[in-house]
């Protein structure tokens, strides 16, 4: 554990520590979690069941370096990204399939990211990671069903994170063309590192200051022109809250394109959920992300 003032003592905006370590502790924050994580499955298994999708298709080296594609009805359409949560440490792409219900319905190809997990890889490595899957689906966009042109990025929890990182990416170096990324989607978003790294989650992590200074989306600039929304459910804790706005503050002082919406009745895995239903207010961000690309 890192920075002072013991577990009892005041740390990071003058939480204790185990005010801190509560605040990110997203699954005790929701009673029924367990409801939620078996429904993600079953649903899941039904959509792999009911559709054919391409499953494991490799972007590199590493055996966690794997896409699953729900391609669309459309040949060219758009491309959504998903980049799953569990605090870059846990997780896999098999539990979020179920999205392609959202995803699929507005004539868009749903990939849903892999990736290593920390701390068998750096913070650095793992986004190097989610910037390769991208680059991969851009070179490759007409044998997995999707336009080069547009892709759009989704993500929950440290997925959120990834999109904003995403979204704060030269992309020249990874030959994807400036205006390919025409949307991106954060859900309950992680943005600044420094309180994931003085929580007990960097028992895990291990992150250094200069995780916090290059990997921290509000500490650093879009370089993408497209819009960014960050949504977070009205229910989650404070922390989450707090991070989406600040963010929100800090880009738009950048002239970025980006809107926060807090929304009512949502929890950190039921706003996540809602997004596979194509009416649900985040499809339609998606949709507006779509059309106006």
């Amino acid at each position: 554990m890192t920075g002072d003032g013991g577990r009892g003592g005041r740390r990071y905006l003058g939480y204790s520590q185990a005010e801190l370590d509560g605040l990110y502790e997203a699954a005790r924050q929701v009673p029924d979690v367990d409801e939620y994580l078996d429904r993600f499955e079953a649903r899941s298994v039904a959509a792999r069941a009911a559709s054919d999708p391409l499953l494991d298709v490799a972007y590199g080296e590493h055996p966690r370096e794997r896409l699953d594609v729900f391609p669309a009805a459309t040949p060219g359409a758009p491309a959504v990204f998903f980049f799953h949560g569990g605090y870059w440490r846990a997780s896999t792409k098999e539990r979020y399939s179920f999205l392609a219900d959202g995803i699929v319905a507005l004539d868009a190809t749903l990939v849903v990211v892999e990736y290593a997990l920390m701390p068998a890889v750096t913070m650095t490595q793992l986004l190097d990671q989610c910037r390769r899957a991208l680059a991969h689906v851009h070179a490759n966009a007409a044998q997995l069903h999707c336009d080069s042109t547009r892709l759009h990025l989704t993500g929950h929890s440290a997925g959120g994170h990834i999109v904003a990182m995403l979204m704060a990416t030269d992309w020249e170096p990874w030959g994807v063309g400036p205006d390919a990324v025409r949307g991106g989607l954060a859900l309950s978003g992680l943005f600044d590192l420094e309180p994931i790294r003085q929580s007990y989650l960097d028992e895990t992590l291990r992150l250094g200051i200069e995780d916090v200074f290059d990997n921290s989306p509000l500490r650093l600039g879009p370089t993408v022109r497209a819009p960014l929304h960050l949504s977070v459910g009205g229910d989650e804790g404070a922390e989450f809250i707090r991070q989406a706005r600040a963010m929100q503050v800090q880009w738009d002082s950048r002239s970025a394109p980006i809107e926060t919406a807090v929304l009512a009745g949502h929890n950190h895995y039921s706003l996540v959920e809602s997004l596979a239903d194509p009416r649900s207010e985040l499809c339609q961000v998606l949709r507006r992300h779509m059309d106006a690309a």
